[in-house]
C-alpha cells in the first residue's frame, strides 16, 4: 500500500508548517508507515499491509496534539477547530479523518475560517 494525502494547517488564518521527516527518526533507516519527507504538507502512507489509517495516527506519530481545543499546540475554545476534506466541511472528530488516496485535508484553529484552493499538483504522488 502506497498512497498520499495533503494536510494544510492554519492558526487564526496563518499557516502552520507540517515539518519534513515526521515519522522518520534518526538517520532515516526506519520509517513509520505514515510519514513526511518534505515540509510541504504531503503525507506518505507506505504500509506492507492494506488497512485503514486516520489523521489521529499521523498526529500521534508527529507527537503533536489534535483535540477539540488544541491543534498542534495552538489552543482555542471548543468548536473553534474546523476541518475540511476535499473542500467540504468535516463534521466529525478530525482525528478520524481517513487517510485515503489524494485526500486534501485542511484544519483551521480559530477564525478567520476559509477554504484554501484545492491541491491540484500532486507532484506525481
Amino acid at each position: 500500500m502506497h498512497i498520499h494525502q495533503h494536510l494544510a494547517l492554519y492558526a487564526y488564518g496563518k499557516p502552520i508548517e507540517v515539518p519534513a521527516l515526521i515519522g522518520i527518526p534518526g538517520m532515516g533507516a526506519c520509517y513509520y508507515w505514515i510519514h513526511t519527507h518534505t515540509p510541504d504538507g504531503f503525507i506518505h502512507v507506505e504500509s506492507p499491509i492494506y488497512r485503514d489509517f486516520d489523521l489521529g495516527e499521523f498526529f500521534d506519530i508527529w507527537g503533536e496534539p489534535l483535540t477539540p481545543t488544541n491543534l498542534a499546540g495552538v489552543h482555542v475554545r471548543k468548536g473553534q477547530i474546523h476541518a475540511y476534506v476535499d473542500g467540504r466541511r468535516y463534521s466529525g472528530d478530525p482525528r478520524t479523518i481517513p487517510l485515503v488516496l489524494h485526500a486534501d485535508i485542511v484544519l483551521e484553529a480559530g477564525p478567520p475560517y476559509f477554504i484554501p484552493p484545492p491541491v491540484t499538483d500532486w507532484h506525481g504522488l
